[in-house]
């Protein structure tokens, strides 16, 4: 069983393990291919966690990245382009005691990255947790979070996004390729030692019988030395 179509690619690294020293790779792509079945529970249990961390996400800081200190008047006049606002009702007047004292924080002005970066719906919110697990600037985005919306909340949200997403889950998929490897591996050393242990064991009847040959030829010449003697 080759698990999806796409993956009986792997057989053509078949005639690889001919190849002497590379005869560990087909213990690599056969670990693979019975691990598949493991490796798609552990794909599920991925994508569930990405919908239930998408949909927090979404419900907790939608339009949160896209807050902008702009101009009343003009919300093209912005500043601090790249970091989100947030109205601070204990100012006066109510804005981000970071925005300059003539703006005001705008919802719906503008994501990072293109306007790509957001939790605004499932799809943008999942790149952004992608992001998040592969740990490639992703401090940025918990900050400005952590800025505009509630700053414990926000700090327990992705502390188990790491910890679920990152330490627990991604690790499975090592540890089922690892696991299977090292039941692969022990398996072919016990085939190899049988086969060695039949192999010594018919060279050493192959021995025997040669053994027993010669003898019994030694007998014959015996015998027949004997005959002719009495003969004579």
């Amino acid at each position: 069983y080759w698990g999806p179509s796409s993956l009986r690619l792997l057989g053509a690294l078949g005639p690889l393990a001919y190849i002497k020293p590379l005869r560990g790779i087909q213990t690599i792509v056969k670990a693979m291919r019975i691990s598949l079945d493991m490796l798609l529970d552990n794909t599920l249990l991925l994508l569930f966690f990405f919908v239930l961390f998408g949909l927090l996400g979404v419900s907790f800081y939608d339009d949160s990245l896209s807050r902008r200190c702009v101009m009343p008047n003009d919300h093209s006049v912005r500043a601090l382009a790249d970091w989100a606002c947030k109205n601070d009702t204990a100012v006066t007047p109510p804005r981000d005691i970071h925005c300059p004292i003539e703006m005001v924080c705008i919802d719906g002005i503008e994501n990072p990255n293109l306007n790509i970066t957001s939790f605004d719906n499932l799809a943008t919110g999942s790149m952004l947790i992608m992001q998040i697990i592969t740990f490639w600037d992703w401090s940025k985005f918990m900050y400005q979070l952590q800025d505009v919306e509630m700053y414990t909340v926000t700090g327990i949200y992705f502390i188990c996004l790491v910890v679920f997403l990152v330490f627990i889950v991604l690790n499975l998929f090592i540890g089922v390729i690892a696991g299977v490897f090292a039941d692969v591996r022990s398996q072919e050393l016990a085939e190899e030692a049988e086969h060695k242990a039949q192999h010594k064991q018919e060279k050493a009847e192959k021995k025997a019988r040669k053994k027993t040959k010669k003898s019994n030829r030694g007998n014959g010449d015996g015998q027949e030395a004997e005959h002719k003697a009495q003969h004579k």
